[in-house]
């Protein structure tokens, strides 16, 4: 491990440009903030173009390894400093506005790909918001500062990179998940709008009511901080920030008896309906439901339907109407929703069987899309103990459970096939490599043949030869770069104590007790319960 500043790993710092309006059917495509994503990903739709003179662009066009920071904007909620990576290798040059500043690693000190998941860890737990400056109304990055902060990275620019390919793959997997959990809500919205139509001109012509009219509408309370012992009961408490398209099952903070009796807070029954009257960024207009009794704070509006409307239909008409919702909103600096807004505020609805029938469809989706989400969660603290253990260079690619830290276990609820394929490397270059090693033993005087007659004698009856461990020790635990003295020394200490035995045919590990096959898509699984999902759905419909 070494220290450095975040400057000393940098080539240079180049700002953005802005440039003028673009003469049509010209200019130079410029990333901004909008462009960039939580993931770190950058969102290449709706790129402006502006007219930048052929010099600047020389000078300040981005390069594949790139790092994007934003260095103005943020908001309370999302500090300034968040980072994206560039790795596009094209003729088409682009630049970023001046907003942001393209931080170019130095390739001799640092990958760039392992220096931008540092920066963007960084940003994600909020070591950023020391940084910041407001002025003027606008949060600002003191970059200088931020350049200075230092950083401890291992030394290894092949250990850099070797970890960072561990990282891309976990990431790509939990991406493609988060793409899973994405088209079943998209599905839902479809099965709506087929069913209803359009909240927003009501095309099948349904009865239209106010929401007063079908719903006993009011708000909570919030007990007095002053006495603690108003908090940290076991009744359910939401806040505004909870209430974001989702069903609630839980709360960040409970309140007790006390603190239930000395406030306006009142508790609330299971599928009772929540809008967010006011809040910072989105969450105005926002809709959850409670599937536990609850109280809540002033600023959710309730809403407990009447006889005649399923719960779960209006839910989903009131989230289709988070943009006119959003509308609604009054006041001076900060725009709120009220009581007397939602009491006025017009619903249609269909006849009762058809609110239950989609009702039905949408809690067999939702139990699909939960299971996902599980998943995903997982897999989310699993990626983030791969971030950590990279970062403090003790992240080990060891056959026990694939992989192992020298200061850290990897969780038991963490997916062995999610370890394996997080290590799982390009086919065409695990077989470049099985194939330079196999040539390596025969230059030693170890022969493929010899090695797996050796192996047969000691796992009789067991159908594996001496490619299958070469490609064990290439593919599942990424050692590439492997001379034979490792290999042979490792290898034979394993066949002698039976310790490669067990990692090979573990079945808790690999399903069965054969040779598990690691060659397969590594989002097979992922791209199996996407297809079941459409699948399912389009039958319920």
């Amino acid at each position: 491990m070494k220290a450095f500043k975040i400057k000393d790993l940098l080539q240079t710092v180049i700002t953005g440009e802005w440039g003028d309006e673009p003469v049509e059917g010209e200019g130079t495509p410029i990333l901004r903030t909008t462009n960039f994503t939580n993931d770190g990903e950058i969102n290449y739709n709706n790129v402006v173009v502006r007219t930048i003179s052929p010099k600047i662009v020389l000078q300040k066009r981005l390069i594949a390894g790139d790092i994007i920071i934003e260095k103005s904007g943020g908001s309370p909620t999302q500090p300034v400093g968040r980072v994206v990576f560039f790795d596009k290798n094209e003729e088409t040059p682009y630049l970023c506005n001046n907003f942001t500043t393209v931080l170019r690693p130095n390739k001799n000190l640092v990958s760039p790909k392992f220096l931008f998941y540092i920066l963007h860890q960084n940003h994600l737990i909020g070591n950023t918001a020391k940084f910041q400056n407001k002025t003027t109304g606008i949060i600002n990055l003191k970059l200088e500062a931020y350049l200075n902060e230092s950083l401890t990275i291992p030394a290894s620019i092949q250990l850099q990179a070797a970890y960072t390919q561990i990282l891309d793959k976990a990431k790509s997997i939990f991406l493609h998940r988060q793409k899973s959990i994405d088209a079943i809500d998209s599905l839902i919205r479809a099965i709506f709008l087929d069913m209803f139509g359009d909240v927003s001109e009501n095309p099948k012509k349904w009865k239209t009511s106010t929401l007063d009219s079908i719903a006993k509408i009011s708000s909570g309370g919030t007990p007095s901080r002053t006495n603690k012992k108003n908090f940290e009961g076991d009744i359910f408490w939401v806040k505004t920030g909870e209430v974001k398209g989702e069903r609630i099952y839980s709360t960040k903070e409970k309140i007790t008896e006390l603190g239930l009796k000395n406030s306006n807070c009142l508790i609330f029954p299971s599928k009772t309906i929540l809008v967010a009257m006011y809040g910072q960024g989105k969450t105005r207009g926002q809709v959850g439901i409670l599937e536990v009794s609850a109280a809540t704070n002033q600023a959710c509006a309730t809403i407990s339907v009447n006889q005649g409307v399923n719960a779960d239909y209006l839910y989903y008409f009131l989230r289709n109407s988070y943009t006119n919702l959003r509308n609604l909103g009054r006041g001076g600096n900060q725009l709120n929703l009220n009581l007397s807004i939602l009491k006025e505020f017009k619903v249609f609805l269909p006849d009762l069987n058809k609110q239950n029938q989609f009702s039905n469809i949408v809690l067999k989706a939702e139990i699909i899309r939960d299971s996902i989400v599980s998943n995903l969660n997982q897999h989310e603290s699993f990626f983030q103990s791969l971030i950590i253990q990279a970062f403090n260079g003790v992240l080990e690619l060891h056959p026990k459970f694939a992989i192992k830290s020298k200061s850290a276990t990897i969780e038991k609820n963490v997916k062995s096939t999610d370890v394996v394929d997080a290590v799982v490397q390009n086919q065409e270059f695990k077989n470049n490599e099985t194939e330079k090693f196999k040539n390596k033993l025969i230059t030693e005087n170890v022969t493929v043949a010899k090695a797996e007659q050796q192996i047969k004698s000691r796992f009789k009856g067991m159908s594996f030869s001496a490619d299958d461990v070469i490609n064990y020790f290439i593919r599942e635990l990424g050692w590439v770069n492997i001379n034979y003295d490792v290999f042979s020394n490792v290898i034979f200490k394993w066949l002698d104590d039976g310790e490669l035995k067990q990692y090979l045919f573990d079945p808790e590990i690999h399903g069965d007790k054969r040779l598990a096959s690691i060659d397969d898509d590594p989002m097979e699984e992922s791209k199996s319960i996407e297809g079941m999902t459409r699948k399912i759905l389009l039958e319920l419909v």
